[in-house]
Formats: structure tokens, sequence, C-alpha cells
């Protein structure tokens, strides 16, 4: 996720619209999937601890 932070406040690359680079949409996606691998960890620590 600190590669997808530092991808989002990079300025370089290729221009996809007139706000937005490759390397920061990139950077965004990334963020986003980290962020749901993130809730899947702890939705199966919560869910592993409930069952006992």
């Amino acid at each position: 996720m600190l590669g997808a932070i530092l991808l989002i406040t990079n300025n370089g690359g290729p221009v996809l619209t007139e706000g937005i680079n490759l390397y920061g949409f990139f950077g965004f996606v990334l963020l986003f999937r980290g962020f749901v691998l993130g809730m899947r960890a702890l939705m199966l620590v919560f869910k592993s601890t409930s069952d006992e």
C-alpha cells in the first residue's frame, strides 16, 4: 500500500486525462486492492474467533 501511495503522489508517466496520469491510476487500483485484501483479512480473523 505504501507503493501505491508513492505512485499516486508521483506526477510522472503518460497522461490518461487532464487530472490523472497512468502511474496515479495504477496507484489508486493498487490502493483499492490493498484495502479490499486488508478488510478480507480482518473478516477472517473476526470470523475465526467468533466460531469458538
